[in-house]
């Protein structure tokens, strides 16, 4: 948030000054540079804007999708809403957001918090998380030696990083004392989201557990296993 606010705030001062210079000056270099700072802003307000809007869309038609489930007659699905299901990408706390009941089980389900469609997301522990943008994509074509031979050592190679602006989140994984079948729902998908293993990390996929006993899954996944 801090970054955010101070990128924002150079931002608007960026602009303002080249508006001065192009007003007072009437010089075609201000203005070409005041009109592409100004473009460059609202591309980015519109793509921002656009990820929140189908992050948010996309949680609901899930949420709408299991309430349908629960209203057929023919199906044993039961749903208890604990909080607002949108309420998870403005504010991080503990418990569940969602109780299904589905024949003899009973999934506490809490959605992963924050905006994190188009991320990466590591997860140090329970209150932990670290996020970052991915700013390159390296072809599957290309292949990646090993390690290469320098004055007769091997010295070990790695691709080139693909993430960029590393800034560390408060989350809160954590489910009532008496829950059970714990599930914390990717919803909507991101890039990759991975998770801290002994000295490595592990990537996290559906059905990965993660603390002996709380269940990772894609919101699409989670739907078609019911």
């Amino acid at each position: 948030m801090i970054l955010f606010i101070l990128s924002f705030t150079l931002y608007i001062i960026a602009l303002i000054f080249f508006a001065w210079h192009a007003f007072v000056t009437q010089e075609v270099f201000w203005q070409i540079l005041f009109a592409l700072l100004t473009v460059s802003g609202v591309f980015v307000l519109c793509k921002t804007t656009w990820t929140f809007f189908t992050s948010i869309l996309s949680r609901m038609r899930f949420v709408s999708t299991l309430k349908r489930l629960a209203r057929k007659k023919y199906t044993s699905v039961e749903l208890n809403i604990l909080h607002h299901p949108l309420l998870s990408f403005f504010k991080t706390y503990p418990g569940s957001d969602l109780i299904l009941k589905v024949n003899e089980k009973n999934y506490h389900i809490k959605f992963f918090p924050h905006f994190i469609k188009k991320s990466i997301v590591h997860i140090v522990d329970e209150k932990t998380a670290i996020f970052s943008k991915q700013w390159a994509l390296v072809s599957r074509h290309i292949k990646f030696a090993p390690n290469q031979v320098l004055y007769g050592q091997d010295i070990p190679v790695r691709p080139p990083s693909e993430e960029l602006m590393d800034h560390q989140k408060r989350i809160l994984l954590q489910f009532e004392k008496d829950a059970c079948d714990k599930v914390i729902l990717i919803s909507p998908r991101c890039y990759q989201m991975t998770c801290v293993k002994n000295n490595g990390r592990d990537i996290i996929d559906n059905g990965y557990v993660w603390n002996k006993d709380i269940t990772f899954w894609y919101q699409k996944a989670f739907l078609n296993r019911l």
